[in-house]
């Protein structure tokens, strides 16, 4: 029996479906929603050009798209429309080929082939980082040349900003829009830095409610412990879920305090009410445990924790014990 034609409402239902489809399958993949967003955003550019569904476009249709559209356009720009138009093809022809050739007679083929990609160097380069004594001859050096400068302030400026970048792992424009106000002494084991501007500052409620956490829990080490355990984790505090309903913020007073009520957390983790991997669960008891006093089954915890939560753990159990950072390897 033939297949009817399909109308136009079911190429547009077609479209939007696969569309869908690939933007679920790049979230499988693991690509962040800033990566997915950003092809889907190029594929609508081009749609738009277009004016048809793209897996009608054609290797003319990508010259005259390349060729004058986008011919002024910025290198990384033309590159990066060209990966998403080809990532898209190859989704095309391997989940949706034989659908789309059933509904219009077309054979998907990407658009963009060796005569038309717009050619870029993306080769990657093998960067060695210097050994950490190299690092220290360096700013050893540099600490004597601040002696003789002729320019003391700015000099000591450079130094204070490359030492900071080394230590911390800030980028060059997150450091240079630092103020002294943005250094807090008084949060955490060793202070920290309010990064407000770039990549760093992205997330900035959580930082807040970071900051809030550990000015409510100051004085009491064992409770600052617990608290800095999932804000280095990065776990819990990431979860709606956990921030709304255990998670108390006093902002009557000049510096916003939060709380976290250790016993009603522990109690919905119980009831399977935050379900959660066994680490993360072992990382909540561990907190909890520390902050609030709450048993739990250290052979149990212990032996869940994954490879990248032991080493914060660790810094928490040291911290409670009122032992330096380097408390296990003098103790």
């Amino acid at each position: 029996m033939a297949r009817a034609p399909a109308t136009a409402e079911d190429l547009e239902a077609l479209e939007t479906d696969v569309l869908a489809g690939f933007v679920l399958a790049r979230a499988a993949a693991g690509l962040s929603d800033g990566t997915i967003s950003s092809d889907v955003v190029h594929l609508e550019q081009v749609r738009a050009w277009f004016g048809r569904p793209l897996w009608e476009m054609e290797p003319a249709d990508a010259d005259a798209y390349f060729g004058k559209v986008l011919r002024g356009a910025a290198k990384g720009t033309r590159l990066a429309r060209v990966q998403a138009i080809k990532t898209y093809f190859l989704f095309l022809e391997l989940r949706h080929k034989i659908e789309i050739h059933q509904m219009t007679g077309r054979v998907v083929e990407c658009p963009i082939d060796e005569m038309n990609r717009p050619r870029g160097r993306q080769e990657g380069r093998l960067r060695i980082p210097p050994t950490a004594d190299q690092v220290g001859r360096l700013f050893a050096g540099w600490r004597k040349d601040l002696v003789p400068c002729r320019k003391f302030a700015p000099g000591a400026r450079n130094y204070t900003a490359a030492k900071l970048m080394s230590e911390v792992g800030l980028r060059v424009n997150e450091t240079c829009k630092l103020d002294l106000t943005d250094i807090k002494w008084d949060l955490g084991r060793f202070g920290k830095l309010h990064v407000r501007h770039g990549k760093g500052a992205r997330g900035w409620a959580r930082h807040k409610l970071a900051c809030a956490l550990t000015l409510g829990a100051t004085g009491l080490p064992c409770v600052q412990a617990g608290v800095e355990l999932l804000i280095d984790t990065g776990i819990w505090l990431h979860r709606p879920d956990f921030v709304e309903q255990f998670i108390t913020i006093d902002a009557s007073v000049a510096t916003a305090l939060a709380f976290i009520d250790w016993d009603a957390a522990i109690a919905a983790l119980d009831a399977g009410r935050l379900p959660c991997s066994g680490g993360e669960r072992a990382v909540l008891r561990i907190a909890a445990g520390m902050s609030g006093g709450i048993p739990l089954d250290l052979h149990d915890a212990l032996t869940s924790l994954d490879q990248i939560n032991l080493a914060p753990t660790a810094a928490a159990v040291e911290h409670a014990a009122g032992l330096p950072a380097s408390g296990r390897e003098h103790a």
